[in-house]
């Protein structure tokens, strides 16, 4: 039995278009657990001032530009995963929502299957659903299927 846990914090001040210096505030935990063949991993985070859209670590400031009210943000991500030989089939849930200022949840399934060629090459197979509901305008769902390779060195 394999495990591991972290947890980060993050608070920073913004100044805001109409003079405002709010504070962008969150916290996220995560921990995965290796037992045998089967690995399980889990997230959750949640946020005030802060978007749910990120990119690349970037964090996008989430405040009604004119009141300066914060946007809260909250969300999750669950992860099974099964190897055999040089095969791992893996299960991913996730759920991210905004529930202040634009109230919208996003919920998202992946099922993946990666075999390794050799150490340093893997193919990869993916298909995933996602929805998305906007409070008061509708829902979107989209579906992808991803087909590729994996180099690392």
């Amino acid at each position: 039995v394999k495990g591991r846990v972290s947890a980060s914090a993050l608070s920073q001040k913004v100044q805001l278009a109409n003079g405002d210096k709010p504070s962008i505030n969150g916290a996220d935990i995560f921990a995965k657990v290796d037992i045998n063949n089967t690995s399980l991993a889990g997230s959750y985070y949640q946020g005030k001032g802060m978007d749910t859209l990120g990119l690349g670590g970037i964090i996008f400031p989430g405040f009604d530009s004119t009141t300066g009210e914060a946007e809260k943000s909250k969300g999750y991500m669950a992860q099974a995963s099964y190897k055999m030989g040089n095969t791992k089939l893996g299960l991913n849930l996730s759920q991210s929502k905004q529930t202040n200022l634009t109230k919208v949840k996003n919920d998202k399934v992946t099922v993946g299957v990666y075999h390794n060629l050799t150490d340093s090459l893997t193919l990869i197979g993916e298909a995933s659903s996602q929805k998305s509901n906007l409070d008061g305008v509708g829902t979107d769902k989209t579906g992808s299927v991803a087909v590729g390779a994996m180099l690392s060195f």
